[in-house]
């Protein structure tokens, strides 16, 4: 969830709460504001809801944000696959087969060409010559 996408979020409960404030006036407590009735409002699930109102209705970013791995399983073959690119092998269960010969320890879905794409990305050198 973006920046943007998390104010905007919060922009819809506050519209919602305070709608809510208005039609309650007096003993509003923000503890004991209907689930439901916030579901049917803003159109969020009451689990989403459950876990916002657990931080007093402030949303905070995703527990992942800012995290970055340096090294990954597919990280470790890097020699391999440029290797195999550099035959022209793009057949992802072709690399797969190769990766596994040489004691690969991840999962499928990491080569297929959404894990190959950074290796597409990058050029390749061929005898010296560099190629895109």
């Amino acid at each position: 969830m973006t920046n943007e996408e998390r104010s905007s979020l919060q922009e819809t409960i506050a519209q919602a709460l305070e709608q809510m404030k208005q039609e309650h006036r007096e003993g509003f407590k923000i503890s004991d504001v209907n689930l439901a009735k916030l579901e049917r409002i803003t159109g969020i699930s009451r689990g989403k809801l459950r876990r916002i109102q657990k931080d007093g209705f402030g949303v905070k970013p995703h527990g992942n944000t800012g995290k970055e791995r340096h090294t990954t399983v597919l990280s470790r073959c890097t020699e391999v696959i440029d290797c195999l690119l550099k035959k022209n092998v793009r057949n992802s269960n072709t690399v797969y087969k190769k990766l596994l010969e040489r004691g690969y320890s991840g999962g499928k879905i990491q080569i297929k060409p959404r894990g190959l794409r950074c290796f597409f990305e990058r050029p390749i050198t061929l005898n010296g010559s560099t190629r895109n």
